[in-house]
């Protein structure tokens, strides 16, 4: 008699959580291969349950033809042998974290290809009249399906108009006069220009002039510092906001569309005095916004939230209060302090120049890099067109920004870029408040490892431990049958 059989709560050990974890994914895994043996350019996100994340942890919304030799099938068997390594080595994982992190970019290129190739062999009329209306469901979505299935909306900032007459145009072209069909309609059928890892974020083009980014965590920050740009400084090239709401789970903030390339795609190939010129318009540029009054707020995200800082690679963490100035801020810096003694976080600090009361903090981007500048080429000279994604902004101190800016700079990185920064948040400019950072970001990363390393060791020796009471009790079982 199988001991889950007995009926007497007494006998039956209650499964452990890396148990559970462990059957979850053996069952998903089973689901994949079957799926892949059926439809081998099956789209292998949408084969897993929606109870997956349950039982395992989070799980990323997401989103078919029949030929083994296809790009499709080919980057489906990758995935397969990803997950296959992952389960073999640590079979209480979540499994969507081991999916590659281009898969869901990969596919959406080839279909796109393929997309793109069927139209050309199967042209469609040309006169209008002849045009049936298209059937909204029937054109595939590039982004998580679970958006899709979103079924209530909260207005966090109001529509501009521009933003409106798309969603009334949806309406129509929907058929229907209920608002959230009407943005499924309007996002289905726009324009993708990014798609975030596992597609957990996503930005489209509405239209010539509007875009949405859709993401899965609170963006009034953004909007409100969209807002703010637009009252202070309306001159500079910064996107407008155009409205916030919540889509179900999902926040969408719409703006004004920043077109041309990203500084990341030219710079490169740009000559010496190109790039001069590039660094001296952004100059410029930071130059204004760092001028943006602090007006009695304290220091921290525009939307009232406070400081956020992100360190050894962990969670966000915020001060259990408000910080008021620089020198309160560098006493929050320093509070995160995985083993490291305070004589020694003393010592860094004697490196500091020394805080003033007085001292203002300035409008800080936090995210200054090439993949947020977007530049034109004018005819004669390459021109900044728009600096974007100022989702982190808020009030910090005049060198926090020659910090964030430099925070994925590694030994490696051979891009000139980092030597020509714009001066006034270069960090030549604020030279040791930005040593002593770097020195302090590499402490807490080697300790924050060396604690994660305990902790993973702490965890398996707990699943150990689970197992093999779970093994006795199997054991017991069978003797008392």
């Amino acid at each position: 008699m199988n001991i889950m059989e007995t009926g007497t709560a007494g006998d039956a050990p209650t499964p452990s959580a890396a148990d559970t974890a462990r059957a979850a994914n053996r069952k998903l895994l089973q689901r994949l291969v079957a799926g892949l043996l059926e439809d081998p350019e099956a789209d292998l996100m949408a084969l897993i349950p929606s109870d997956y994340a349950a039982e395992v942890g989070s799980l990323q919304d997401h989103q078919q033809q029949d030929n083994e030799t296809t790009k499709l099938a080919h980057l489906n068997r990758k995935a397969i042998s990803a997950l296959l390594a992952r389960f073999e080595k640590r079979p209480t994982d979540d499994l969507t974290n081991a999916f590659p992190p281009v898969y869901s970019i990969k596919r959406e290129r080839e279909l796109e290809v393929r997309r793109a190739s069927d139209s050309d062999r199967n042209p469609v009329a040309t006169d209008e009249h002849s045009i049936a209306p298209e059937d909204s469901k029937s054109t595939p979505f590039f982004g998580p399906t679970g958006f899709l299935e979103s079924t209530t909306l909260k207005i966090i900032a109001p529509l501009s108009s521009s933003v409106d007459r798309l969603v009334q145009q949806s309406k129509s072209e929907a058929g229907t006069e209920d608002t959230v069909a009407a943005l499924h309609h309007l996002i289905r059928h726009s324009e993708p220009l990014w798609l975030g890892c596992l597609a957990r974020r996503f930005v489209s083009k509405l239209s010539n002039d509007l875009v949405v980014k859709a993401i899965r965590t609170d963006q009034s920050n953004h909007h409100t510092a969209l807002e703010l740009l637009a009252e202070k400084v309306p001159d500079l090239p910064i996107p407008r906001s155009h409205g916030l709401v919540w889509l179900g789970r999902w926040s969408l903030l719409f703006m004004s569309y920043v077109p041309k390339h990203t500084l990341t795609e030219v710079w490169p190939n740009l000559s010496y005095p190109e790039k001069l010129s590039l660094t001296k318009q952004l100059n410029g540029i930071f130059e204004k916004v760092r001028q943006i009054e602090q007006d009695n707020r304290p220091l921290g995200l525009v939307n009232g939230q406070g400081v956020v800082e992100q360190r050894g690679r962990e969670e966000e963490f915020q001060p259990e209060r408000m910080v008021q100035n620089i020198s309160e801020f560098e006493e929050f810096v320093f509070s995160y302090k995985p083993w490291v003694s305070d004589n020694y976080i003393r010592f860094l600090k004697l490196l500091l120049p020394p805080a003033r009361l007085h001292d203002k903090c300035v409008f800080t981007h936090t995210d200054v890099r090439p993949d947020n500048i977007m530049v034109d080429w004018n005819g004669e000279e390459w021109k900044i067109s728009g600096v974007i994604d100022w989702d982190g902004a808020g009030y910090y101190p005049p060198y926090w920004e020659a910090v964030k800016s430099t925070r994925t700079f590694l030994a490696n990185n051979d891009s000139d870029w980092y030597l020509m920064q714009p001066q006034c948040i270069a960090p030549s400019t604020f030279a040791n408040q930005w040593l002593v950072d770097r020195l302090w970001e590499e402490i807490i990363d080697r300790f924050s490892q060396l604690d994660k390393s305990w902790s993973v060791r702490k965890a398996a020796e707990q699943r150990q431990r689970q197992n093999e009471e779970l093994w006795a009790a199997c054991e017991k079982g069978k003797t008392a049958e």
